[in-house]
């Protein structure tokens, strides 16, 4: 299993804690301050997030962000 998360994509660990905690794009975008869109993107792996992003995002999935990269929590 932890093979399998470490060949997980960003987007993909993204999609998965969001999902876990009940959370639509859009609403993830809203307690993250990002329009929906942004968040779309990054799950389909079509943009590279900067570091204050996945900042944001991990905290509004309060977890860490190097939880959220390495897809723990």
């Amino acid at each position: 299993m932890e093979a399998a998360k470490s060949r997980m994509s960003f987007g993909d660990r993204l999609r998965r804690a969001r999902t876990t905690r009940n959370l639509t794009q859009a609403q993830l975008g809203m307690k993250s301050n990002l329009d929906q869109a942004v968040i779309s993107r990054i799950e389909k792996g079509k943009v590279r997030p900067r570091i204050d992003t996945i900042k944001r995002i991990a905290a509004s999935l309060n977890m860490s962000a190097s939880g959220l990269l390495s897809g723990v929590g």
